[in-house]
């Protein structure tokens, strides 16, 4: 999704039903952005997050 020349994944948590977005081309921010969204929906520490990524 290109907004001023920066492109974004958009990311889905099926699980939660619920969405967010990293940026293309940053090693580890698409983890790093579903972790921080799960933890945060979920109300538990970021560190006891873990994700599988699946680019479709």
């Amino acid at each position: 999704m290109p907004r001023d020349g920066v492109q974004f994944w958009l990311i889905h948590v099926v699980e939660i039903d619920q969405y967010t977005q990293a940026h293309v081309g940053v090693d580890g921010e698409v983890e790093y952005m579903a972790r921080d969204l799960i933890a945060t929906w979920l109300y538990i520490d970021i560190r006891d997050v873990e994700v599988a990524v699946k680019y479709a």
